[in-house]
C-alpha cells in the first residue's frame, strides 16, 4: 500500500490507469475522508473555543453548545463535500461525454483527498501555534447584540488571527492544487475523458474555490476592520 500511495501522490496517472483497470472500492478513500474529517473536527473544535469563550459570556452554557456543533459539522461536512466535490466533476464531464459510473468519480476523488488531509494536519498546527496568542475580551453579561458583535470584532482583528486566517487559506489553496493535480488524471480515467477535458473539468471548479477562499479572507479583514 505504501508503494501504491507513492505512486498515486508522484505518478497518479499510472495509478489510476491501474486503479480503474480493475474492480473499484471504495473503502481507502472513505478511510482518508474519515482521516481528514477527524483531523478537521479537532481543528474546528479549537478554533471554536475563542468564538465560544465570547458567546459563553453573553449565553452560558452556549459556548460549549458551539463547540459541539462546530466540530460536528466539520466531521460530517467532510464527507458531504467529498460527494459534492465528486457530483461536480461529474456533472462537468457529462458536457464531454463521460463514460463511467458516479462511483468511479467517488474513488477518484477520495484518493485525491490525501492532500487535504496534510492540509488538515498543518492547519491544526498553526492553529495550536497561534491560537493561544488569541485574547478573548471579558464584558459583564449580556444579551446585546452590539457588544457582543464588538467582542467578535476584537477578536478578529488582533494581528495573531488573521495570520492564522492568512497562513490556514494559503495552505489550503497549495494542497487544493496539489488535490487538482491527482483529480486530473483520476476525473480522466474515471470518466474516460480526454486529458484537455478533464483538466477543464477539474481546474473550473477547483480555481473558482481557491478565488472565493481568497475573496472570504479578504472580505473578512474589510469586514472587521481592515487589514
Amino acid at each position: 500500500m505504501s508503494a501504491q500511495i507513492s505512486d498515486l501522490l508522484l505518478s497518479p496517472e499510472t495509478f489510476f490507469q491501474d486503479l480503474f483497470a480493475e474492480e473499484v472500492s471504495l473503502r481507502i478513500p472513505a478511510l482518508i475522508i474519515l482521516v481528514a474529517a477527524a483531523i478537521g473536527a479537532v481543528n474546528a473544535y479549537l478554533v471554536s473555543t475563542v468564538t465560544g469563550a465570547v458567546m459563553a459570556q453573553a449565553m452560558p452554557g452556549f459556548g460549549s453548545l458551539m463547540l459541539l456543533i462546530g466540530s460536528v459539522m466539520a466531521f460530517i461536512g467532510a464527507f458531504i463535500m467529498w460527494a459534492i466535490v465528486a457530483g461536480i466533476f461529474h456533472a462537468i464531464s457529462m458536457a464531454f461525454k463521460g463514460a463511467g459510473e458516479f462511483r468511479r468519480t467517488l474513488a477518484a476523488v477520495g484518493w485525491g483527498y490525501i492532500p487535504r488531509a496534510f492540509a488538515s494536519v498543518i492547519s491544526l498546527a498553526i492553529s495550536l501555534t497561534y491560537l493561544p496568542l488569541i485574547r478573548v475580551p471579558t464584558f459583564r453579561a449580556t444579551q446585546d447584540p452590539s457588544a457582543i458583535a464588538a467582542a467578535i470584532q476584537q477578536v478578529m482583528t488582533q494581528p495573531a488571527m488573521k495570520e492564522m486566517m492568512v497562513m490556514t487559506t494559503v495552505v489550503g489553496i497549495i494542497f487544493m492544487i496539489w488535490a487538482a493535480w491527482i483529480w486530473i488524471p483520476g476525473v480522466r480515467h474515471a470518466r474516460a475523458l480526454s486529458r484537455k477535458n478533464a483538466m477543464i473539468t477539474v481546474l473550473v471548479p477547483v480555481i473558482l474555490y481557491c478565488a472565493y477562499s481568497l475573496y472570504t479572507v479578504i472580505s473578512g479583514f474589510l469586514l472587521f476592520g481592515g487589514a
